[in-house]
């Protein structure tokens, strides 16, 4: 006999978690969980080819749209998969099999996995292994990491001598920011040039990271006291 329900479980209102399951053979077992996220990162439409929302799709099959490779790409190979077992007749398997997609991600899973491991819900799933996100892949081949790689969030904060922006002044919170933004590019230098052949495989192996914001604590024509530098680290443990 072969069951496949889908349920939408909520932490946060209006951030669903969305799970297909396949109920295994023997569903005391502890199951498999293939994981995705719903949500995506802001985008400017003005600089895209096509609607970033539309999901358009192309002669050659090529879908455009924000989160194809964050992480659509990801969840569609876990669907086409189990389409393709179901197709020649593999309904169901030993295990339970969950299909997760989850909310809130790309802003750090507060609202998200962080609440839902916390709920019933989760501990139902009775979790043995877990596929989480990957890497999206041009080719054949879906590669699966097993090494934990977890991001740190840092923010610095440089602080220097304010004053009106017609002032030569020195030891400035924008000196201090320059010299900080030109250290970590060298690192990032140093982890891109050691002979890996894409910065995917660098940061395989190594920590790695990028700036992803600069706020600053002062209106235009002053030097400000303070800037805040944000900065993303992926730490391989």
């Amino acid at each position: 006999m072969f069951l496949l329900f889908i349920t939408r479980k909520i932490a946060v209102p209006g951030k669903p978690f969305i799970i297909m399951t396949i109920p295994g053979s023997q569903p005391k077992l502890p199951s498999i969980v293939l994981y995705s996220h719903t949500d995506v990162v802001p985008t400017f439409k003005d600089n895209w080819k096509y609607d970033p929302y539309s999901g358009y799709k192309d002669e050659h099959g090529n879908i455009y749209g924000r989160g194809a490779q964050d992480m659509k790409s990801v969840g569609s190979q876990y669907f086409e998969a189990i389409r393709r077992h179901f197709k020649r007749g593999k309904r169901q398997w030993l295990r339970t099999i969950h299909i997760v997609w989850a909310p809130d991600e790309e802003i750090g899973a507060i609202d998200g996995m962080a609440k839902f491991v916390k709920m019933p819900e989760f501990r139902e799933l009775n979790l043995g292994f877990m596929l989480d996100e990957g890497l999206a892949t041009e080719g054949s081949t879906y590669k699966v990491y097993y090494a934990e790689r977890n991001p740190w969030w840092i923010e610095f904060t440089c602080e220097g001598s304010p004053g009106h922006g017609s002032k030569f002044i020195e030891n400035t919170a924008g000196e201090k920011l320059v010299e900080l933004l030109v250290l970590l590019f060298c690192c990032d230098c140093i982890v891109c040039s050691t002979g890996e052949d894409s910065w995917e495989n660098a940061v395989e192996k190594k920590s790695a990271g990028n700036r992803t914001g600069i706020g600053e604590g002062a209106e235009k024509n002053r030097h400000c006291a303070r800037i805040l530098n944000y900065h993303r680290v992926w730490n391989r443990l």
